[in-house]
């Protein structure tokens, strides 16, 4: 029997953007072991719907449409939280805007105000979230949390600038959070490169195919290996793992 199968017993999670490619195999990973998992979405309420019924036999879990850069939102599940459960172990945000033509438009084309709806969502849905729930945190024996940020927000490219922007504010703040929420809360990254999710609906055949060519590994990640390398920071296997960026990219960026 793999040593994990129910290393998150007696758990509970949050997952903001879970109904995503990865966050709904993360939630999928964490109730199958053992974590009672809530999660957010914001438009998708049917494939929320389904994930909620494919895996309530499995164990505990439950969706929530919440606007995570409204503050008030994010305030009001957490009183939730602390009234039913009076505590939460790990969190994951995953959550962000997703819109294909902030990505691919030049970075001198957009407003700032572009930006700062980017920034407003990615960032702001961040900073929210942990204001909301540290205290609730506080209250866990091995708290943990894990932001996802993206290999570009590192080392910059020349597509979806505003994206970059925020994912890089994201890895700042979270960077800062594992010293002020330390020594109890860990706090770490997980810079993503090239994962099969919706983004590459935006792309035409051969720039993906220039994609995989600059990767070593020669191919676009899967989503369970990104939900993986999540899970993995967010595990008492990773307790001495703090204000550390684990990048999941295939190697697109060690040249």
């Amino acid at each position: 029997m793999d040593s994990r199968e129910r290393d998150f017993d007696g758990r509970l999670c949050l997952v903001t953007g879970g109904s995503g490619g990865v966050g709904e195999i993360l939630v999928e990973i964490l109730v199958k072991r053992g974590c009672a998992t809530l999660f957010t979405y914001v438009a998708n309420q049917d494939k929320a719907r389904r994930i909620v019924e494919r895996l309530r036999p499995v164990g505990y879990v439950e969706a929530f449409r919440v606007d995570l850069s409204n503050y008030d939102e994010v305030r009001n599940l957490a009183r939730y939280v602390r009234e039913k459960q009076g505590r939460l172990d790990h969190l994951a945000v995953l959550h962000g805007l997703s819109r294909g033509d902030l990505w691919k438009a030049s970075w001198d084309s957009l407003e700032l105000e572009d930006y700062m709806e980017v920034l407003k969502i990615d960032f702001g849905g961040f900073f929210n979230v942990v204001k909301a729930f540290k205290d609730l945190m506080m209250r866990s024996r091995s708290p943990s949390i894990v932001a996802v940020s993206s290999t570009p927000a590192l080392v910059g490219d020349v597509q979806g600038i505003p994206y970059l922007v925020a994912k890089a504010a994201v890895l700042a703040l979270a960077r800062s959070l594992s010293y002020l929420l330390a020594p109890h809360i860990r706090v770490n990254v997980v810079a993503l490169g090239s994962i099969e999710t919706r983004w590459l609906e935006w792309l035409r055949d051969e720039e993906i195919s220039e994609i995989i060519e600059a990767i070593p590994l020669r191919r676009i990640g899967k989503p369970e290996e990104a939900a993986k390398a999540i899970a993995f920071l967010l595990s008492d296997e990773a307790s001495y793992i703090t204000g550390q960026t684990l990048i999941v990219d295939g190697g697109e960026i060690i040249r």
